[in-house]
């Protein structure tokens, strides 16, 4: 069974990276600074998550426990847990479009014509002020 695409999340993601592409660095979950995201970066702070610093490890900020701490791996210590899990899980991927979605060479035009195609297998709309992927590539 397919995952449920978290479709309120995704377009949070991609609207931050169309507004602000400033803030996207796709080879990284979390810069050094703090300032730049990957997708899945994104999707862990626009939940109100926290990278701990330094690290690609994500804990929930107090009082924020978040909707899938059930989810995370048998072991998680101190609340932590990797950054693609947690990216995986909030956006409501599978491990596969995981993956693809959080490669570290993937641009904004694949990333972007690859949601577009999730959007239609889905039946979700795609938004008239959002780029297609020829729009995001340039």
């Amino acid at each position: 069974m397919k995952a449920q695409r978290n479709w309120d999340l995704i377009w949070r993601v991609l609207r931050q990276i169309i507004e602000h592409p400033e803030t996207w660095k796709q080879a990284t979950y979390s810069s050094m600074c703090g300032t730049k995201f990957c997708i899945a970066g994104h999707a862990v702070v626009l939940s109100g998550y926290e990278f701990k610093p330094g690290t690609t490890a994500v804990r929930a900020v107090k009082g924020f426990p978040g909707p899938f701490l059930d989810k995370w791996p048998e072991g998680s210590r101190l609340g932590l847990i990797d950054a693609h899990s947690a990216g995986r899980n909030l956006l409501g991927l599978d491990d596969e479009d995981a993956y693809w979605m959080f490669d570290a060479g993937r641009s904004l035009a694949d990333a972007v014509a690859m949601f577009r195609k999730w959007a239609v297998e889905d039946g979700v709309e795609w938004p008239p002020d959002f780029p297609s992927r020829d729009d995001a590539a340039a």
